[in-house]
């Protein structure tokens, strides 16, 4: 990917950000932040996670088991949000577990939130170019994202891909 290339992704991609604040609840966590998983409500395919007793403080599973790339969109350069045990452990949150082995794990324990600068961009598993592309997997997004980049096509991207914040938790 040339540089002219990467510049007009990342411009596309902040402009093309999908925006859903509905001001009810806090969905991130900021670098430096010391925090505990202190709730935890199961749903059919995800789970939501209340953050140091403050109701209206909450994280999805989904958002700490993502997978992220950098501006490169280079499937060889993927993270993954980790978890760092006292014990030792380190851990891939999105491989390691599922939602509710997660919360087994980390109930109780405090964790110092650290964010990856590099891995800044997810695929946007709501945007509509899933479907009238025939999206199916990562493989079939990150191909699709890579042949618009190289025929020059950025602004078919839409909203497919979008930023967000790989963590790093470490228990303290």
């Amino acid at each position: 990917m040339t540089d002219k290339q990467k510049e007009k992704l990342i411009l596309h991609i902040h402009l093309n950000k999908p925006h859903k604040f509905t001001g009810e609840n806090i969905r991130f966590l900021n670098p430096g932040d010391t925090i505990m998983f202190t709730n935890c409500v199961n749903y059919s395919q995800n789970s939501e996670y209340e953050i140091n007793s403050v109701p209206n403080w909450k994280i999805w599973f989904s958002q700490l088991s993502e997978f992220f790339f950098t501006d490169e969109i280079d499937l060889h350069k993927m993270y993954t949000p980790i978890i760092e045990f006292k014990d030792g452990r380190v851990s891939s949150i999105q491989k390691d577990f599922d939602s509710c082995s997660f919360y087994n794990a980390v109930k109780g324990k405090k964790f110092k939130v650290d964010i990856l600068a590099d891995a800044k961009y997810i695929f946007n598993k709501e945007s509509t170019l899933w479907n009238t592309k025939r999206l199916i997997t990562y493989l079939d997004a990150y191909n699709y994202v890579k042949r618009c980049i190289a025929n020059e096509r950025i602004d078919d991207l839409g909203d497919l891909i979008k930023t967000a914040n790989a963590y790093y938790l470490t228990e303290v």
